[in-house]
């Protein structure tokens, strides 16, 4: 049997430790050596055994508390955490050597002494019936690294440095809170945030220890690794209807995709492979670029396929998403491909058709030529990016798009008779409603002709106006009323019948 002294070597007032100059020689050595490799493994200990008291259970990397309240399961973790050394400005320099030591220890064996508090309701009540508490290491390797959380203060200076009151700053504590939740939910280790740990976090920091805050960088890496084996990502089998996911609600979603791009003019950002990717019909998929999905605010025009749009929550990311090859344009050439599941077999045509109440309505055929008006070269300036109208007009000809009033002579008066829609490429044949006083467009009416209903296209005011009046039948250019005549003639659509004399 031997003897150690475990006394500290102190200076002659025997108040200080002993000091050798530059911190070198036999008695700063033995207090060094006391302080790591005797005090701070004591420390450590300690801080293991503090955790058993505080927190029981058999399972040293989980901690399960039933019908504990979670204030109290806080004031628990913030009597536990308070244990842990920090450099304060009222300790000894000397002592610094020993707070560092604590650190190097619990990292250097990997202990599980960081908490990270689950519940399973993402709501704020108090009352769970269960909350789980994981205890996490220091590792940067493993594939369940913990972060510590500081997604509040980031937001709220993001938010400082925009727009800054109460409601915006209410209104960021609250998705923050739902996108922590959201994050425990799949997985993802976020150390359980209080004073105590930013403290931590310092101390760690101070001792060199690998640690940082979580970053969306972060977030993308821990969903990519989702359809891993031996993953701790928990979206779910993708493809899956957003219920069945663990993402729950579209709301949850959009904080989740909000948070992953907010860095993106900043770096690079790896899309393809993401579990983000929301279709229209609430399917959860990954960013695939072998099968993009159409980008727009035009979705509800090809309403039996949902499939193929991408949530409209993405429109901000649009150019990023494109660029990345997960999602396309929807042009006029898409729509015209699609538009065969939309409407019947019978508006697919090369005769006017009379248009059915069931479908389209009204409102649908307003959005498309809302549509295409967006989606044309209107000015000289716009030709290399957008199809001019004629192009339009050739891609959608054989299709009734275009609606039109049918009249009927009742009583030397002429009546609207019925709706038709006319195939694009019978453009020329319907009259656009100018001069509609005139006696030539009143006797046109009469004989059977149809005039261009705009009212159901556009609104007057509208920059498409020109085109319509340029491409359509028009009083004040007489060619173009024979062409139509003509057509009608040609059809025995044009009725003389209904026409007297004077009409003649």
């Amino acid at each position: 049997p031997f003897h150690v002294n475990g006394h500290f070597a102190l200076d002659s007032a025997r108040r200080n430790l002993w000091r050798d100059d530059n911190g070198v020689g036999v008695r700063s050595d033995w207090n060094n050596n006391l302080m790591t490799s005797l005090i701070a493994p004591a420390c450590v200990e300690l801080l293991i055994q503090l955790k058993r008291r505080y927190c029981p259970g058999p399972d040293p990397t989980m901690t399960i508390l039933q019908g504990t309240p979670l204030h109290v399961v806080k004031d628990t973790l913030r009597k536990y955490l308070f244990f842990f050394p920090a450099n304060r400005l009222d300790i000894q320099p000397d002592w610094y050597c020993l707070v560092k030591a604590v650190y190097n220890c619990i990292h250097a064996d990997l202990k599980r002494l960081l908490p990270v508090v689950r519940t399973p309701q993402m709501d704020n009540s108090d009352i769970h019936s269960v909350i789980y508490i994981s205890w996490v290491n220091t590792s940067t390797t493993n594939k369940s690294r913990a972060f510590f959380d500081n997604l509040l203060q980031d937001e709220l200076q993001h938010v400082k440095n925009t727009e800054y009151n109460l409601t915006s700053r209410k209104s960021v504590a609250e998705n923050v809170y739902r996108l922590k939740a959201l994050l425990l939910d799949i997985g993802f280790n976020l150390i359980h945030s209080c004073d105590e740990t930013a403290n931590l976090y310092l101390c760690l920091q101070d001792a060199g220890i690998p640690v940082s805050y979580a970053t969306p960088n972060d977030v993308r890496n821990f969903l990519h690794t989702f359809s891993s084996p031996d993953t701790s990502c928990h979206v779910g089998k993708l493809p899956c209807r957003l219920q069945q996911s663990n993402f729950k609600l579209v709301h949850h979603l959009k904080l989740l995709v909000d948070y992953c791009f907010k860095d993106v003019e900043e770096e690079e950002v790896k899309i393809e492979g993401l579990p983000l990717s929301i279709t229209m019909d609430n399917m959860l998929h990954v960013f695939d670029s072998k099968r993009p999905k159409f980008l727009t605010t035009h979705h509800e025009l090809i309403p039996s396929r949902k499939e193929m749009f991408m949530n409209t929550l993405y429109i901000k990311y649009s150019k990023m998403l494109s660029k990345a090859g997960v999602a396309k344009n929807f042009d006029i050439s898409s729509f015209g491909d699609l538009l065969g599941s939309v409407l019947l077999r019978e508006y697919r045509t090369k005769i006017p058709v009379k248009w059915k109440d069931t479908f389209p309505s009204d409102s649908w055929l307003k959005n498309v030529w809302n549509f295409v008006s967006e989606n044309i070269a209107l000015k000289e300036d716009q030709v290399d990016l957008k199809p001019s109208f004629d192009t339009v007009l050739d891609i959608l000809k054989d299709w009734a798009l275009l609606p039109g009033i049918k009249f009927m002579a009742r009583e030397k008066l002429v009546v609207p008779d019925h709706d038709v829609l006319l195939p694009l490429s019978l453009m020329h044949v319907a009259i656009f409603p100018q001069g509609q006083n005139d006696k030539v467009f009143h006797t046109l009416m009469k004989a059977g002709c149809i005039q261009l209903a705009v009212n159901k296209i556009c609104s007057k005011d509208n920059q498409m106006m020109p085109l319509l009046a340029q491409h359509t039948a028009n009083i004040e250019n007489p060619s173009s009323i024979l062409k139509a005549m003509e057509y009608m003639i040609q059809t025995s659509a044009f009725k003389t019948a209904n026409l007297t004399d004077k009409d003649f």
